[in-house]
């Protein structure tokens, strides 16, 4: 084969130092004279290249397999303007450009460098409706994200049935982008989600996300920003507390105040206030000293308040507790004549997945009092067990009412 400049392959560098719209002209072209190359047509690339000489099914595999890698790497920048809104030019996703396309009759390399080619745009184009659409099967059965993934199966497949390396080498490529391309395309799927949802559904408790935002996790913090994951707790707890049955006023930001005060309706029994305090942060909590004068000076302040309900228990939820937590939450009690404890994040989550609808606010009340000033697990458990126990009672109780009645 002729060593004409339109042979060999330009290194990735040349690709990524373009625009996209430069890059965009590029793959327009690539693509014309792949085609050209998949489909064994001489006439045209004698007209492309007079230089070029093709003798046997080598060349013309190692030809198309290098326009092949070229487009690969100019549709890795041309994307951005092709799936970009209002776009009306070239694109390659018509289905005559991928799914309809040709090869050369009976030839082996032909049809496999068409099926990549075909794989490989669907790939591409189920990425665009994954970031663009969310989760399919609000539409229809199957996952976009599946058919990314048949498509890297496919291209596998297809490169390994001739058994030529230069078709490897162009699957392996197409498939490392298509995994970039369709980690991106989760990532923007995964926030769409998020956002439909409460578009639709409104603010919901999200009780997977409570321990990681106590734990400001990578994930979290990615996901909502370093300075919204704070917010973001406080939001997720006051739904928390609102969905157990409290009402929940949120305090403002930057004084020294609680982050929730969550009062409890006289139902079974008095009404009283319980004042919450988010606290997220990596690792585990200690209650540092400007954290606990700050809760000492606030609730001397307003436990004698008359204008809520009296205040019965000062409840911190956050990440796991530092060792040195109990004895500090103590001398705090002591200090405040409040009972204060100190409560996992993920254990408030996980009773708020064991019980359905609000709970007893008594029950609640009395068990965080009878308990250690650090809440484990076990009050946790003797909260659902409480929960289940009043249903029971409830449902025997209208069963019989219907019994009576026949």
């Amino acid at each position: 084969m002729s060593k004409s400049p339109w042979n060999p392959l330009e290194p990735a560098s040349h690709y990524l130092a373009l625009t996209p719209a430069e890059a965009l002209k590029e793959a327009e072209a690539l693509f014309r004279d792949w085609n050209a190359a998949i489909l064994r047509d001489s006439q045209f690339i004698r007209h492309k290249s007079p230089n070029a000489d093709i003798e046997n099914d080598a060349d013309w595999r190692l030809l198309s397999v290098r326009l092949g890698s070229r487009f690969v790497w100019a549709m890795e920048k041309a994307e951005e303007v092709i799936l970009r809104s209002g776009y009306r030019g070239w694109t390659p996703f018509l289905q005559s450009n991928f799914l309809n396309s040709k090869f050369a009759p009976g030839n082996v390399d032909s049809a496999i460098e068409r099926r990549l080619k075909s794989e490989y745009l669907s790939g591409l184009w189920h990425c665009y409706l994954l970031e663009n659409m969310g989760s399919s099967n609000r539409i229809v059965d199957e996952s976009w994200d599946r058919f990314i993934y048949w498509g890297m199966q496919h291209l596998s497949e297809a490169a390994a049935m001739g058994g030529r390396l230069e078709h490897l080498q162009l699957s392996s490529q197409m498939t490392a982008f298509l995994s970039r391309r369709a980690r991106a395309a989760s990532e923007a799927r995964d926030k769409l989600n998020r956002k439909m949802d409460e578009l639709f559904t409104g603010s919901v408790v999200r009780t997977r996300e409570l321990r990681q935002l106590a734990n400001r996790s990578d994930s979290m913090v990615q996901r909502y920003g370093e300075k919204q994951v704070e917010s973001r707790f406080e939001q997720q707890l006051s739904l928390l507390f609102q969905s157990f049955g409290f009402y929940v006023v949120s305090t403002a930001k930057g004084e020294r105040r609680v982050d929730l005060i969550c009062l409890a309706p006289a139902h079974g029994g008095p009404s009283y206030s319980i004042f919450v305090e988010a606290k997220s942060t990596k690792g585990s909590y200690s209650l540092p000293t400007k954290d606990s004068r700050a809760l000492e000076e606030y609730i001397q302040r307003t436990s004698t308040l008359t204008t809520i309900p009296p205040l019965r228990m000062v409840l911190i939820v956050g990440p796991a507790p530092a060792s040195t937590i109990d004895a500090k939450l103590k001398s705090l009690e002591v200090a405040t004549s409040v009972p204060i404890r100190y409560c996992e994040a993920a254990f408030l989550g996980s009773l708020r997945d064991s019980i359905s609808g609000p709970l007893s606010f008594q029950d609640f009340l009395r068990e965080l009092n009878l308990s250690m000033h650090v809440v484990d697990r076990e009050v946790i458990n003797k909260l659902r067990d409480a929960d289940k126990s009043h249903r029971k009672i409830h449902t025997d109780f209208v069963t019989a009412l219907l019994k009576a009645g026949e």
